[in-house]
């Protein structure tokens, strides 16, 4: 059984703020497959205030490096999908083979089409030269989600 305890916050594997643990389930058997913390308003607000640090010096990172990061964490997935596949898989109940071809997959499709998507991205762009208005994008800070499992 694996134990997943900590939360990544501000480069680190921290303990959360609150024992809130929670045992996961394997759907497929009703067997225990891990332990997970549920995490506090306080471990969220530590996540932000770390996310809100590191912000501006994100912010200018240039896009050349960020897509290098980007091609890196495709890297790291594609090295790790059959671990993605068997973790999808006790933890949803699904069978190995759709586990892989459909959610583990999808994954590794997602992180392409961010780094296609940023690639191309236009952040400047006229609205109208001939005055010279144009629309600019730029990130405005830190969010916290909640997103459902299936998303």
């Amino acid at each position: 059984m694996q134990i997943k305890t900590k939360f990544y916050i501000d480069g680190n594997w921290i303990e959360p703020e609150k024992n809130n643990k929670l045992e996961v389930i394997n759907p497929s058997n009703e067997k225990p497959c891990a332990i997970i913390s549920l995490g506090s308003q306080l471990d969220t607000d530590k996540a932000v205030k770390s996310a809100r640090k590191s912000f501006n010096k994100w912010w200018h990172t240039s896009r050349e490096k960020k897509l290098m990061l980007l091609n890196k964490l495709l890297d790291v997935y594609k090295k790790r999908f059959s671990d993605m596949a068997e973790a999808i898989s006790i933890e949803m109940g699904a069978p190995i083979d759709w586990a892989t071809e459909q959610q583990s997959q999808s994954g590794e499709d997602h992180i392409k089409n961010f780094i296609k998507t940023y690639s191309e991205f236009n952040f400047e762009e006229y609205y109208n030269e001939e005055v010279g208005n144009y629309i600019a994008y730029e990130p405005i800070g830190v969010c916290a989600l909640i997103t459902p499992w299936n998303w």
